[in-house]
């Protein structure tokens, strides 16, 4: 069976390419208003099930936009958090220590 590991897999990613991908997936996610409209005002030209359609996968696209998004903050944060100079520091001292 296959398994996600979400942190093994999102590190090999750039930040800025998760955070562009995010973004445009939240833009698509205005097909949900698209579809939402759709349901609402009654018309000839899109049918419930179309409407229905656009508005979860418009919703869909803006969960995982949002996602994306967290990813490469949470990437970005460890990433800052590992060149923070205390821990530079004790990495020098382990190689003097280990000298």
């Amino acid at each position: 069976m296959f398994t996600f590991n979400r942190n093994r897999q999102l590190d090999k990613w750039l930040p800025k390419t998760l955070r562009r991908i995010g973004e445009d997936l939240r833009k698509a996610g205005a097909i949900a208003g698209v579809g939402f409209v759709g349901l609402v005002l009654p018309n000839d030209s899109i049918e419930f099930a179309e409407a229905f359609a656009l508005v979860i996968f418009g919703m869909l696209s803006w969960v995982i936009g949002l996602h994306f998004e967290y990813a490469a903050d949470k990437i970005e944060t460890s990433s800052n958090s590992s060149n923070r100079p205390e821990q530079r520091n004790r990495k020098s001292k382990k190689r003097k220590e280990g000298k």
